[in-house]
């Protein structure tokens, strides 16, 4: 039987995470080595994705949405604390940010200059079951948070000589979080 074509599209964004995660450098990835390890050929990786980056973030942000969307269930359920998943959310997020820093700071400043703004939509649910704020102002709450954090993680020598604040140490990351959500959300 034929593998399904998502089958072998989602193959191709495993192993082009993995190999970037690896190698720590996008500019060592090549789509020929993404194609050999997924057992595809080299056109249908082109077929799929416009570029090399393209392909990159979206395997990038495909591991992080995975843990979002574990974390959003949580956000629905009346029984859990919202602020305390929100936290856990973002810590568990920033942690995995922290084990593939160079990563998380392609995704960081692809997303800023270049993708879409979903990033936030991840977030939404808890902003909105803790503020209770309405549809654009819980949106631009949100978005505020996302973007210090992603502003944060692609300056970060910047952000730990102004602040003092090292977001690969687990304290920091820890405090930074902290006092982030506090400022936005009192919390």
């Amino acid at each position: 039987m034929l593998e399904k074509t998502h089958d072998k599209r989602q193959r191709i964004l495993t192993e082009a995470y993995k190999l970037l995660a690896e190698l720590k450098d996008a500019e060592k990835v090549t789509i020929r080595e993404i194609a050999k390890r997924a057992e595809v050929g080299v056109g249908l990786v082109n077929y799929h994705f416009a570029s090399k980056d393209a392909m990159l973030m979206e395997a990038i942000g495909s591991a992080l949405a995975a843990v979002a969307i574990q974390w959003q269930a949580s956000a629905e359920d009346l029984t859990v604390d919202p602020r305390t998943s929100l936290k856990n959310m973002l810590d568990q997020l920033m942690t995995m940010g922290a084990e593939h820093f160079h990563l998380i700071q392609l995704a960081a400043k692809f997303e800023l200059t270049e993708g879409d703004v979903h990033t936030p939509s991840f977030i939404l649910p808890f902003i909105r079951r803790i503020t209770g704020l309405e549809d654009q102002e819980a949106k631009l709450v949100a978005f505020s948070i996302i973007s210090n954090l992603q502003s944060a993680t692609l300056r970060a020598p910047q952000f730990k000589a102004y602040t003092g604040l090292d977001l690969e140490n687990a304290n920091d990351r820890t405090l930074y979080l902290e006092r982030l959500l506090h400022s936005h959300l009192s919390i």
